[in-house]
């Protein structure tokens, strides 16, 4: 009964609120079909150059131009969260999806993530999470407020920004042998790798990253 109330639900919200492409405003869906044609696949493992790097693997499908960018900044910035599943999905089925024993994301700094309302990769990770039926675990957390790394153009400053910018969460009852580390986007690769680092020290043996897109 309850599942049957809650499907009229949505249908009756479906009808009042008609989804509409975030891109270009056309009804009928998150991404239509028009701009998903626009959509540049890159399903490749990225070479990061970074001075050490304490990433297994890196992979982020798409390329960081429209309508993907206007997807992710509306998810990111505009409380559009919504549009979670449709990245997750994307980034899950245009290119691989590496098995470790659970899927954790990059932590916000608590101020960030009350500003925002939610952290979008820990959305991003429990939608995944679901898809690859793998368990969601939050790992770290952040202890520094530091500039959005998408605003840093200086590779020096975004080292120096994240140094010691991260900690393992207290307490923690299981330690994964492996963890894929979710994001939204990858630039350098310097957050994810500082994470990583963290997660390493912890005695995590492997550590590979996936991202919605690249580049940006």
């Amino acid at each position: 009964m309850w599942r049957l109330c809650r499907l009229l639900g949505n249908l009756f919200l479906s009808c009042l609120f008609p989804p509409f492409c975030c891109s270009c405003q056309r009804l009928g869906s998150y991404l239509c079909k028009q701009c998903y044609e626009l959509v540049v696949f890159s399903p490749f493992t990225l070479t990061l150059k970074l001075e050490t790097n304490y990433l297994d693997s890196c992979s982020a499908p798409l390329e960081m131009r429209k309508p993907i960018s206007t997807l992710i900044h509306s998810f990111k910035y505009k409380h559009a969260k919504f549009i979670g599943p449709l990245l997750a999905r994307l980034m899950f089925y245009s290119g691989s999806f590496p098995q470790t024993e659970v899927v954790s994301f990059i932590p916000l700094h608590k101020k960030r993530q009350s500003e925002r309302g939610y952290n979008q990769a820990q959305e991003l990770a429990t939608q995944l999470s679901v898809l690859g039926q793998l368990p969601c675990q939050s790992l770290l957390q952040r202890v520094k407020m530091t500039q959005t790394q998408a605003s840093v153009k200086d590779r020096q400053t975004r080292l120096i920004s994240l140094a010691d910018c991260f900690k393992p969460l207290p307490n923690l009852s299981h330690l994964p042998r492996s963890v894929l580390l979710i994001d939204d986007v990858v630039t350098t690769g310097s957050t994810l790798n500082a994470c990583a680092k963290v997660l390493k020290e912890m005695g995590v043996q492997e550590v590979h990253a996936l991202c919605v897109a690249h580049g940006g």
